[in-house]
């Protein structure tokens, strides 16, 4: 099992660009995330836009919507 985490005598190079890796994908993630946080904020405050849309549902074209017969007459 001990042979399996040492790869060879390579280990060491292994699970340090395993940790390189890592760690470098962590900041860009954060890095990304803290300034699409302020982007939105920049956002919302220049527009004012709530955070929920209200939609209105027009009855007239969904009561013209509904099929009233399947059967066709010749």
């Amino acid at each position: 099992m001990l042979e399996y985490i040492k790869f060879d005598e390579h280990g060491i190079f292994v699970w340090s660009s395993y940790v390189f890796t890592f760690v470098v994908l962590s900041f860009l993630f954060i890095k990304t995330k803290n300034s699409l946080k302020s982007y939105e904020k920049k956002y919302f405050s220049e527009f004012s836009f709530s955070t929920q849309l209200k939609v209105k549902i027009n009855r007239e074209k969904r009561r013209t919507g509904r099929i009233i017969s399947t059967t066709t007459s010749i």
